[in-house]
């Protein structure tokens, strides 16, 4: 009966979204500016450009759980074909004991099924999880093959007023090394996840997607690069090079640093971009894009977006090889309601079509290697 009322509401819900898209039109084909699909000629040239960065992997390695990482793992809400668990790790962190959660959606379906990660928005405040809580259940409701997993939290990598009030270089440099560190705990974690899936009947570890969303698309792109069991991503109103954010991003806690930056160390917005470039380097997806099949990337962005510069969505692109890219001709905040209900969650149908042709049941080989699927 509950399953019944929530297919009711959802109808609902759809309906009323046909009224309102007459004044949201960002479902429809005039809010895309540019869909670029991939191109394998180009992509053989990127691969003779690129190098690995081995080194920078080195700070990613952890000791692999000689047990199950997860602590605790309590059944919730089930549909139809899904059940639910929220699931609970100890954070790699070891200056405290944070636990890390997460909800997975279990397919009913028997035999071995893919896996789709979904990474929080972090630093995204309040609704932060509408977009990420819209896409699991499109991911989830569209097909029985499909187990996702949607990493909870969204707690901001960087404390934009202590980077503000930094009095010294050394003061400001020791604040962004603390951020990095998080960056780090973080991705470890997703890897420890993925040990626990690996271990699954269920998933076929063979068969891994990620989406990131905002800064969680640099971590899903750090993630796919360093980590060889996911084969595809999806990165949402993501970029490269994340020192550009710092020296160009308009919104208020980059712009209030800049602005003490300038005004204590006389740092200049180029200044600022090659001085944090290095530093920032473990949240830098383009560094690893050697390691990533750009047929197996989708690049969804926003033309006006105020939060990730042009240039740093532009590196990003460029960096993995040109893979397929959808621009939305809105800004940051308002792209991200193609994932909601207001547009009939035009978005996450492309992403869910997008696993379906990545993740299917193929050779895994030729899955993470062939340029011509």
């Amino acid at each position: 009966m509950l399953v019944m009322r929530d297919k009711r509401f959802a109808d609902i819900c759809r309906r009323a979204s046909l009224i309102l898209l007459l004044f949201f039109p960002l479902s429809g084909a005039g809010c895309i500016s540019d869909h670029y699909r991939y191109n394998a000629e180009f992509y053989e040239k990127h691969e003779q450009q690129q190098t690995p960065q081995k080194a920078i992997s080195k700070c990613f390695e952890y000791a692999s759980d000689t047990e199950n990482p997860i602590t605790a793992a309590k059944r919730t809400l089930e549909t139809e074909t899904h059940a639910s668990l929220l699931l609970t790790i100890r954070s790699s962190r070891k200056d405290a004991l944070i636990k890390v959660k997460a909800r997975y959606s279990r397919s009913k379906a028997s035999g071995k099924k893919k896996l789709v990660v979904i990474l929080p928005i972090y630093g995204g405040g309040l609704g932060a999880n509408f977009p990420t809580q819209a896409l699991a259940r499109t991911l989830a409701g569209n097909s029985s093959d499909t187990n996702v997993l949607r990493i909870l939290g969204s707690k901001d990598f960087f404390r934009w007023e202590k980077l503000s009030a930094a009095r010294t270089e050394s003061d400001f440099f020791n604040e962004i090394d603390y951020s990095m560190r998080l960056v780090r705990y973080a991705i470890i974690d997703i890897r420890r996840f993925l040990d626990w899936a690996e271990k699954q009947p269920e998933i076929d570890i063979s068969r891994v997607g990620i989406v990131g969303l905002s800064i969680g698309a640099f971590v899903a792109g750090v993630t796919m690069g360093i980590d060889t069991r996911v084969s595809a991503g999806v990165f949402v109103m993501g970029g490269g090079n994340p020192s550009e954010i710092f020296a160009f991003c308009k919104c208020d806690g980059p712009r209030e640093t800049r602005k003490n930056l300038l005004k204590r160390f006389g740092w200049t917005p180029e200044m600022i971009k090659r001085k944090l470039s290095l530093p920032l380097q473990i949240l830098n997806p383009t560094l690893f894009a050697k390691r990533i099949t750009p047929k197996n990337i989708l690049i969804i962005d926003a033309e006006y977006d105020q939060y990730i510069p042009r240039s740093a969505r532009s590196a990003l692109w460029e960096a993995m090889g040109r893979p397929e890219r959808i621009t939305f001709q809105h800004s940051h905040k308002v792209s991200f309601l193609s994932m909601t209900l207001l547009t009939l969650e035009s978005t996450n149908r492309r992403i869910n079509k997008f696993f379906e042709k990545r993740l299917q049941k193929m050779n895994t080989a030729i899955l993470r290697s062939a340029p011509w699927i």
